[in-house]
């Protein structure tokens, strides 16, 4: 199971949103390392939102640009910043896709 998560995870989404996002994916891998995979693709969607939403106290189809999440927060203009556009239209198509991969092996 860890590993399935693990491989999910590996490679990087080139280029990031914000400094905070490249310490939010990390954040997400071991989150949701040690769970099942989903089966489907609605029931993948939702995990990956919720897990979001519990990391940074905000649903990923937010209206907010940025969210501010001290935690994350390296140094930098952007430190600390999520970029909830990012994972909408980035990193979520990206992990959907390779969840959908890792279930059809």
């Amino acid at each position: 199971m860890a590993a399935d998560w693990d491989l999910i995870f590996a490679a990087r989404p080139p280029p990031w949103g914000l400094r905070g996002d490249p310490l939010l994916w990390d954040e997400l891998a071991a989150s949701l390392r040690g769970t099942a995979l989903p089966r489907n693709a609605a029931d993948r969607q939702a995990m990956l939102e919720t897990a979001w939403t519990a990391l940074t106290g905000h649903p990923v189809n937010t209206d907010i640009a940025t969210i501010q999440l001290d935690r994350l927060d390296c140094g930098g203009q952007s430190g600390g910043l999520v970029s909830p556009g990012f994972w909408r239209e980035t990193a979520f198509p990206l992990l959907l896709a390779r969840l959908s991969s890792i279930r059809e092996t």
